[in-house]
């Protein structure tokens, strides 16, 4: 759906302002209510949903890949290489 699409990138955008303050506690639930407090109010709900759903993968992708193209790899936008494989990596 397109509004999950357009959520989805937002909350990427404000998971990674909230990821970048070395300030900010890294616990999962803290990371969520910073980052779904900075979406405008009708979104919280259906923000705090995505993240429950996806809150670390989201995070771990982020941090590996960086923003471009979150949103399709967990599949919420549209890609023809929309998968969930290699979500996590293991470290050698």
């Amino acid at each position: 759906e397109i509004l999950d699409c357009a959520v989805c990138e937002t909350v990427v955008m404000a998971l990674k302002k909230v990821l970048a303050n070395d300030k900010v506690d890294r616990n999962i639930v803290h990371v969520v209510e910073k980052a779904c407090s900075a979406l405008p109010a009708k979104y919280y709900n259906r923000c705090h949903t995505m993240l429950e759903v996806y809150g670390e993968s989201v995070i771990h992708l982020i941090e590996t890949f960086g923003t471009k193209g979150v949103c399709q790899k967990i599949g919420l936008c549209s890609s023809s290489d929309a998968a969930f494989v290699h979500m996590y990596r293991g470290r050698h």
